[in-house]
């Protein structure tokens, strides 16, 4: 199951902007694919609502994750973005 997925039976009452992050996987050294952060990107859009979505970031746990999978996961995040984007 993803960690990324969860039940929920009630809508959760936010009023103010959203910070959504990470919608990657820290605790895992393979790159995550642009695809499957689109994928949790939108699935935040849709329990929050895409206008409080004001931008998503990385975690400050990428400290943890060797170089060249930090860079890959953030690039992973930016084509993520895009795509959720339309771009």
């Amino acid at each position: 199951m993803d960690r990324f997925a969860y039940e929920q039976s009630e809508p959760v009452p936010l009023r103010s902007p959203a910070r959504f992050g990470p919608p990657i996987d820290i605790k895992d050294n393979e790159v995550e694919s642009p695809a499957t952060v689109a994928g949790r990107i939108e699935r935040a859009a849709n329990e929050l609502g895409v206008e409080r979505i004001q931008y998503v970031h990385p975690d400050c746990g990428f400290w943890m994750l060797p170089r060249g999978v930090a860079d890959g996961n953030m690039r992973s995040l930016v084509e993520g973005r895009n795509l959720f984007e339309g771009k």
